[in-house]
Parts: structure tokens; C-alpha cells; sequence
């Protein structure tokens, strides 16, 4: 009994001892979680108040502008792709809870770590998760702690950080960007890209070093998102200088300086001007590339001609462009062109197109001009060649060509019944154009046309008493080098030479062809400017 005894006292003395131990324990570890959690705390609040003090503070190293903009996008994140943004530390995440009839209850919560300590529901984990997923599981575990309870979770601040930006921009340096700042507005930040800068390859380089190179005129131009990327943590901005730069003049959409890097073949250059003007030459291109051998003058420039099969094929895709590359679209030579004037839409110059015809020009001009007769005025509306009406055109309109002869010289004048070929579809009266003609578009058959050596060369009003004379002087009289007396009368097609004193019926045509005296002066001047030239070089070589 007496042994009994003793053992029983010693169990539960041993028993005092064990308790007091799991007491003295759990008293540290609360002690220890008492300090981890105002530690906690703590860095809530010196994480909260550093994002506040951040994005109200105007002491940064961009403009005032921009810092009101940025303000104004980090309140509640109202343009965040919930999405696209990834949670990390330094978010501050703001905590709405009320219920009907009861006062709510707001509160904000930083990640630290990449967990967010929620009162009265603990740490949750929220690193690597979208912003839809991380307001997705902190709204959950309010729902199902606090049934009765609604609950709103929004982004308070984006967290920020420093990206150093490099290179051909006004301002390098370190700038404040946030998980949302783009490529473009980085470089925006310090001021823009240089004109020796090279929009084309902006470089980004994140933590381990490795560069993507990403072409902002593809963005600005086009609107390419993919070349206009987010800037992560730890990345650096690089803005080198430009490789060169090409020119594309003439008859392009977008003529101007273009932009080039190494290895941009000539076909590339269709980025920048788009595509050839409506009445762009194609069949006339030159590149014209710097010369080493010559410094001033065209002689500087190798030219190499093209067309635009070429340019769009075999020749401009193995052709790399160099610094200083002008591209020449247009400018062809005096008879690879065609005109019209009158009554059409877009009167002009236009480039000759072998196998262009009468239709093709007037559609190239924009149709012709409605004539209304009652009140005898002109609307400025495209007229369809098949679908005009007879009524607004019948007895209207008519064409007259002018064609120079290549023997001779002389121009010959070719008439074109409009009504006929608009309206009743007659093909024979869609001639086939050569180059150098000049065409005019008369909206009233009761004219007469006069040209050549003329003073006011055009279309005069017909009157049944005046005479080929009197029509002539209509026109402002022969010009200095003009004959009336070799003055050509052109009726339906056919011309002869024309008398002074006879009558003219509506819609003849007078040409007053040019002295003969006048020509010989001409000639024999020039003969003669040859041959003192010719003595001029004889004297030098002697």
C-alpha cells in the first residue's frame, strides 16, 4: 500500500510538470505569434502608406501630366485588365463587408510575400494569380466565413517599381512603372525616342539578361499590340541608334522618310508608303542609291530602274537596302501621259497605259459631271458609264481628241458621240488612247472648238452667222507663231483646210496651225546655235 502510494504521488507530480511545460509552450508560441503577426502588421501598413505616398506624390521624374495620369489609373485600377495582371507583392487589395441595417466595415491589405493577411479570416495566398483570381478567392473565403455579409474586393494600388530607360530617348534614367505600363509609355516617360533613336528596334532585357526587340512604327502605324508589350519587374529599356534611313517620293500614299534596319529588302518599304497613288506611274520606278565616286549633283546616285512587278517581286525582295536609299515612284517622260479637261470630275493629267481607252480615262477621272439643262448647271456627280440614263445625257455630251501626228506634227481631231457610247454601248466609239493625247469633254453639243496656235485656245458658244474667221478671233487670235491662213476645219471625223469666210455647224473644230515662216526661224535658228557650239568646242580642243 505504502509503495502505491508513493507511486501515485510521483504520477501526478509528473503530471503538474508536463502541464505547466504545455503551458509554458503554448504562452512562447503565442508570444511568437503575437510578434509575427505585428510584424506583420507593421509591414501592411509601411507597404500601404509607401503606395499612397507614391502615387500622390508628384516629386518624380516626369511631367506633371503624366503624373496626374498615372494618378488618376492607379485609383481602383478602373482600366486594369483583370486578366492580364498578375498579383505580387506590394499590391494593396481594399476590403469592403456590410449587411442591410448594419454599419459597413472597409479596410485595406497588402501582399507581403506573396500572401495577404484578411482580418478575421487569416493569410491566403494570392502570388501568381490574376487580379480576377486573387478578388475571386478573397471574396470566397469572406462568403463562406460571413454568410449573411456582402463583401467587395478591389485594387487599392498597383505595386510599382523602377525601370531604367536607355539609349537614343531625350531623358535616360530610372522611371516608375507599374504592372500595366507598356513599352510605349516607358519611353514616353523619359521624353520620347531621339531622331537618331531607332523606333524599330526597341530593346527590352529583363533579369537574366535576354533582349526582345520589338518595332514601335509597326505599333504606331498600324496598331500592332504584340510590338507594344507590358514591362515587368527587373526589365531595362534600350533605344539604339537607327541603322539608316530610306525616302520614297513620287506618287506613293505615303511618300516620306522610312525607317530601315539591317537586312530590309526593298519590297519592305511597302510597309511605309503603303502602296502606289491611284495615278501612280507603275510601270516607271527608280531606286536611286549613294555613290562613293561622286559627293554633289545626281552623278552621287547609282539609278537603277524598276517597275512594279519587279519592285513586288524577285528584284525588290533580294534587293537589301542601305542608308540614304531614295525610291522614285512617277515622274514619266512627256509622252507617257494623257489629258483630259471638260466636264469630268477629277480633269487632269493621268499616266498613258498601253491598251487605255476612252472608258478607262473617263473612269480614271472620276465620270462626268451631270448637266442639268433646265437650270443649266453642272452638279458635281459621278456619272456611271451603264448607268446613266439617256435623259440625262442624250444630245449632252460629246469628246474631242486631239492626236499629234508623229510624221507631220500636225494635230489631228477625232470626235466622240458620248450619247452613243455611254448610253447605247457602242464600243467602236471606245477608241483605244495613244500617248500625248489631249481630251475635252464638252457638256453642250451647240459649241465650237478652237486650239492649236491660239491665243484662248477651248470651247466657244456657236453662233449659225459667225465664220471660221470670226471663231478664231473668238479665241484671241493667232498666236505669234500661228498662221491663220493654214487654218484646219474638222467636221464628223474628217479634217481639210479650212476658208475664213465660211459658216461652221455645231460642234466643228478649228485648228490654227503654226507659221511656216515662223518654223523655218525656228529651225534656222537652232541650226545655226548648233553651229557656233560646234566652233565653241573646235576652239577649246585646239
Amino acid at each position: 500500500m505504502r509503495i502505491f502510494n508513493n507511486v501515485r504521488n510521483g504520477f501526478i507530480v509528473l503530471s503538474y510538470v508536463v502541464c505547466l511545460c504545455v503551458i509554458g509552450a503554448r504562452a512562447v508560441a503565442l508570444s511568437i505569434k503575437a510578434d509575427s503577426y505585428d510584424d506583420l502588421i507593421s509591414q501592411q501598413a509601411t507597404t500601404i502608406n509607401r503606395a499612397k505616398q507614391v502615387s500622390t506624390s508628384s516629386k518624380t521624374s516626369y511631367s506633371e501630366k503624366n503624373t496626374d495620369e498615372r494618378r488618376d489609373a492607379m485609383n481602383y485600377a478602373l482600366d486594369i485588365d483583370q486578366d492580364i495582371y498578375v498579383v505580387n507583392s506590394g499590391d494593396v487589395f481594399s476590403v469592403r463587408i456590410w449587411k442591410q441595417g448594419l454599419e459597413s466595415s472597409e479596410y485595406q491589405a497588402a501582399v507581403i510575400n506573396g500572401k495577404i493577411f484578411l482580418e478575421m479570416i487569416g493569410e491566403i495566398d494570392v502570388a501568381g494569380l490574376s487580379l480576377r483570381q486573387a478578388v475571386e478567392k478573397i471574396s470566397k473565403n469572406y462568403a463562406e466565413r460571413f454568410k449573411q455579409f456582402n463583401v467587395y474586393v478591389t485594387l487599392s494600388y498597383m505595386r510599382m517599381y523602377n525601370v531604367l530607360v536607355a539609349g537614343q530617348v531625350q531623358s535616360p534614367g530610372y522611371y516608375a512603372a507599374t504592372p500595366m505600363t507598356r513599352l510605349m509609355d516607358i519611353v514616353n516617360m523619359a521624353g520620347g525616342i531621339l531622331p537618331t533613336g531607332s523606333k524599330r528596334s526597341a530593346t527590352i532585357a529583363d533579369k537574366d539578361g535576354k533582349s526582345t526587340v520589338f518595332d514601335l512604327f509597326k505599333f504606331g502605324d498600324s496598331g500592332d499590340a504584340s510590338q507594344n508589350p507590358l514591362i515587368s519587374e527587373q526589365n531595362s529599356v534600350f533605344i539604339p541608334v537607327r541603322f539608316g534611313v530610306a525616302t520614297v517620293k513620287g506618287d506613293a500614299i505615303k511618300p516620306g522618310e522610312c525607317e530601315i534596319v539591317e537586312g530590309d529588302n526593298l519590297y519592305s518599304l511597302k510597309d511605309c508608303f503603303i502602296d502606289i497613288a491611284p495615278q501612280g506611274h507603275r510601270g516607271r520606278i527608280l531606286l536611286k542609291r549613294p555613290s562613293a565616286l561622286a559627293t554633289s549633283g545626281e552623278g552621287r546616285y547609282t539609278i537603277v530602274p524598276l517597275t512594279w512587278d519587279g519592285f513586288n517581286g524577285e528584284t525588290g525582295r533580294n534587293t537589301l537596302l542601305t542608308d540614304g536609299d531614295i525610291l522614285e515612284i512617277g515622274g514619266p517622260a512627256e509622252s507617257e501621259f494623257v489629258i483630259i479637261n471638260g466636264h469630268v470630275n477629277s480633269p487632269g493629267q493621268y499616266y498613258f497605259m498601253k491598251g487605255m481607252r476612252v472608258s478607262d480615262l473617263l473612269n480614271s477621272a472620276g465620270g462626268m459631271k451631270i448637266v442639268n439643262m433646265d437650270q443649266d448647271t453642272i452638279a458635281d456627280t459621278r456619272l456611271s458609264a451603264r448607268q446613266a440614263s439617256a435623259a440625262s445625257i442624250s444630245g449632252v455630251y460629246k469628246l474631242l481628241i486631239n492626236r499629234v501626228d508623229r510624221q507631220s506634227g500636225e494635230i489631228n481631231t477625232i470626235l466622240i458621240d458620248l450619247t452613243s457610247l455611254l448610253v447605247l454601248g457602242d464600243n467602236e466609239k471606245d477608241i483605244e488612247l495613244m500617248p500625248g493625247d489631249v481630251l475635252s469633254v464638252s457638256a453642250n453639243l451647240d459649241v465650237v472648238y478652237v486650239h492649236g496656235f491660239v491665243a484662248r485656245p477651248g470651247f466657244f458658244p456657236y453662233d449659225p452667222s459667225y465664220t471660221v474667221r470670226d471663231f478664231i478671233f473668238s479665241a484671241g487670235g493667232p498666236t505669234r507663231d500661228g498662221d491663220i491662213g493654214r487654218s484646219k476645219l474638222s467636221r464628223n471625223v474628217k479634217t481639210r483646210t479650212a476658208e475664213l469666210d465660211e459658216k461652221l455647224e455645231p460642234g466643228d473644230s478649228i485648228y490654227v496651225a503654226a507659221d511656216v515662216k515662223s518654223s523655218m526661224k525656228n529651225n534656222l535658228s537652232f541650226v545655226s546655235n548648233l553651229i557656233t557650239f560646234y566652233l565653241m568646242i573646235d576652239r577649246i580642243w585646239d
